[in-house]
């Protein structure tokens, strides 16, 4: 996967509602290999699109337009983490 080197601020953003307990799962597994969430989010996006099989070819397009989509909002909630964590720490 190659990473992008744009500000945060410059790359795109996307917001996603999430189902009851996907984001603890999500937080779990990230802990547990010791990435972001928004890495470890992208990283399962990416395992997903390499392992495509061929009849979903058509859909490449919409995947990766989905994948941008939910990096931007993995990236948003880092930012807000950040945001909070600054916050408290002016407490």
């Amino acid at each position: 996967m190659q990473m992008t080197n744009k500000p945060v601020s410059a790359q795109d953003k996307f917001m996603l509602r999430l189902p009851d307990g996907m984001r603890d799962a999500v937080a779990e597994r990230a802990k547990e290999n010791g990435r972001s969430m928004n890495s470890e989010i992208v990283q399962m996006i990416q395992d997903c699109l390499d392992r495509k099989a061929p009849e979903t070819q058509p859909t490449v397009s919409l995947s990766h337009e989905l994948m941008d989509k939910i990096i931007a909002l993995a990236e948003s909630i880092e930012e807000m983490k950040d945001k909070k964590n600054q916050l408290d720490n002016k407490k």
